[in-house]
Order: structure tokens, then C-alpha cells, then sequence
């Protein structure tokens, strides 16, 4: 499994090699190895795109389909979360502290790299 795969921006980029390290572990400890999950992942994907070029067109079928992607990455986040959450308990005040101070720096980081957005004028004031 890849940082990617527990990926929580600001928070990721906040926490130590170790602690991410110590997350994976955890992770594939209770959710099993995620290879399995791979084929279910394909299989969802490949109803998604059938219903998209189905004649007639079913937005119920089309939403079905989303429904289940989106309920499977939920679960997976939400088992993130709790080990994320469940791993900051576990440290002392001043650790969360230097971890609060770590993420604060990591939106700076994201912020300034951000572009201006571009804006298009309708007309409307």
C-alpha cells in the first residue's frame, strides 16, 4: 500500500516516516491486504462505465454505481480517520502540539503554492 492510499493532505504531510509507517501497518492490519479489494475495485468501475454508454441512458443505474464507489472509498477513509485519530491520541501534549504547529506549516506550504483561480465575468455585478 502506498502513502497515497492514506492520504489526508495537510495531516499526512504533518506526520513523522515513523508514524506513517506505523498507519499502513495498522491500516492493512484491519482492513486486509487491499490487492484483494482490487478486482471488486475494477469490477465497480467497469458497471460505471457501462452504464454511462448505456442505450437508453439509466441515471439511475449511473448513480447506483456511483453510490457504491463513493459507500467503498467512505469505508476506507473513515478506517483512515479513526487510525489517524486513534495514533494522535497516543501522544503527549507537547507532540500534538508540534503536530498542530506541523500541519499549520503544511497549509502555509499549500497555500502558497496555490494559483490564482481564474474567474469568468457573466456579466452579473
Amino acid at each position: 500500500m502506498a502513502v497515497r492510499d492514506l492520504a489526508f493532505g495537510a495531516f499526512t504531510e504533518a506526520l513523522s516516516h515513523e508514524d506513517r509507517a506505523a498507519l499502513r501497518q495498522s491500516f492493512l492490519a484491519r482492513a486486509g491486504e487491499l490487492r484483494d479489494l482490487r478486482p471488486q475495485g475494477r469490477a465497480e468501475f467497469d458497471g460505471l462505465l457501462a452504464a454511462f454508454r448505456a442505450v437508453p441512458f439509466d441515471l439511475a443505474a449511473v448513480k447506483s454505481e456511483m453510490t457504491r464507489q463513493c459507500d467503498r472509498m467512505a469505508e476506507r477513509l473513515g478506517l483512515g480517520q479513526d487510525l489517524l485519530v486513534e495514533r494522535i491520541a497516543t501522544k503527549s501534549d507537547s507532540e500534538r502540539t508540534d503536530f498542530a504547529g506541523r500541519i499549520e506549516a503544511a497549509l502555509q506550504r499549500r497555500r502558497a503554492r496555490r494559483r490564482p483561480r481564474l474567474t469568468i465575468d457573466d456579466g452579473h455585478d
